[in-house]
């Protein structure tokens, strides 16, 4: 499971779920606020630099 929140993330979920088929992703505060392309995956928090390594840390 993939959590985030697409306020502070910078990353619509619509994006992600397109990128990432059949991963289960919740939109939700993980409080981490105004953190840009950061997510949970699973229990590990990761940040990226940009969407693209956003996507490919998400994989």
């Amino acid at each position: 499971m993939i959590k985030l929140c697409s306020m502070c993330s910078g990353m619509s979920v619509e994006d992600l779920k397109a990128a990432l088929l059949g991963r289960e992703i919740e939109d939700t505060c993980i409080g981490e606020c105004g953190s840009e392309f950061t997510a949970y995956v699973g229990d590990d928090l990761i940040t990226a630099s940009s969407q693209e390594d956003f996507i490919e840390q998400c994989k």
